[in-house]
């Protein structure tokens, strides 16, 4: 034991700087995940709807409930979507999510409207696109639509435990420093 303190002295203030990485970075992709750079937003009546999406990859059709609706429905669910891209004319599958699909991320903004995730799509190369609702009637009208880039569920559950990692070890490094230095 004793062999070991003299060596505890210098790499306990190591875990401050690389705690304090790790939450900076943690928190930095969650804020990316609660407000994330590409979103559109629009009503559910409205036709021919255009999307700039700037990456490939999957993107998460989400209904956008306003604050303080304590019975939503669930007619939203079933609401169906057609998108094509406005330089190939191609349309692009829509697959609804299930109402009870326990894997989904489910966010609040600052305002305190909730997103439900209804439907997904694969945008297999960046550009204009067009998305109209086919049954808006299924959705409320003060509910509104919003596009956002998928985001996996095993993501959250890494950065939130890499989050709390990074504290302890900034935290633990200051204790256990200022301990051992007096």
């Amino acid at each position: 034991m004793e062999d070991i303190l003299p060596l505890l002295k210098y790499f306990l203030p190591l875990l401050i700087p690389l705690g304090g990485w790790l939450a900076v970075r943690c928190i930095g992709k969650l804020a990316r995940i609660v407000s994330p750079k590409t979103r559109s937003l629009f009503s559910a009546q409205d036709n021919n709807v255009r999307l700039t999406l700037p990456e490939t990859g999957r993107y998460v059709v989400s209904v956008l409930i306003p604050p303080s609706k304590i019975l939503i429905g669930v007619s939203h669910f079933s609401a169906d979507f057609a998108l094509t891209s406005r330089h190939s004319g191609e349309g692009i599958a829509y697959f609804p999510r299930n109402r009870l699909n326990l894997l989904t991320v489910r966010r609040t903004d600052m305002r305190g409207n909730q997103s439900l995730q209804i439907g997904t799509f694969q945008c297999e190369e960046p550009g204009e696109y067009e998305i109209t609702c086919i049954t808006p009637e299924l959705i409320r009208p003060e509910y509104r639509i919003e596009i956002t880039p998928y985001v996996s569920p095993l993501r959250l559950f890494i950065l939130i435990p890499g989050l709390i990692l990074g504290a302890a070890m900034t935290i633990g490094g200051i204790i256990a420093s200022s301990i051992l230095l007096t």
